[in-house]
């Protein structure tokens, strides 16, 4: 794999938690509670969450990988770094879940 499939393979640090912090603001927006919820999501404190949001550091592995399988503008972001882009918009990708999620509940007896 040529280091142009994959931009993480020529990104230093600060690149990597702009992206990261991109991806979390575009998933919160303005929201007041951002951090806080984005501390609940991924198991940690609220400043925490709000430095990440704000880009002064990025998540450690553990903590990365607990957002990503529960934000898809941040599970978008971390494919296209790795060059394992889906061909789905982040946006389906959050209603199709949202749908069978809802499904799921309505099928339980």
């Amino acid at each position: 794999m040529s280091a142009a499939a994959a931009p993480i393979l020529t990104m230093g640090q600060n690149e990597l938690t702009r992206a990261i912090s991109g991806a979390l603001q575009s998933a919160f927006g303005d929201e007041r509670d951002a951090a806080k919820r984005v501390a609940i999501i991924a198991n940690t404190n609220d400043r925490t969450a709000e430095n990440w949001l704000l880009g002064r550091n990025a998540p450690d592995v553990l903590h990365l990988l607990r957002l990503a399988a529960q934000i898809p503008e941040l599970q978008a972001v971390v494919r296209q770094l790795a060059a394992m882009e889906a061909d789905m918009d982040p946006e389906l990708d959050r209603a199709l879940s949202a749908v069978v999620t809802l499904m799921q509940r309505k099928a339980r007896p």
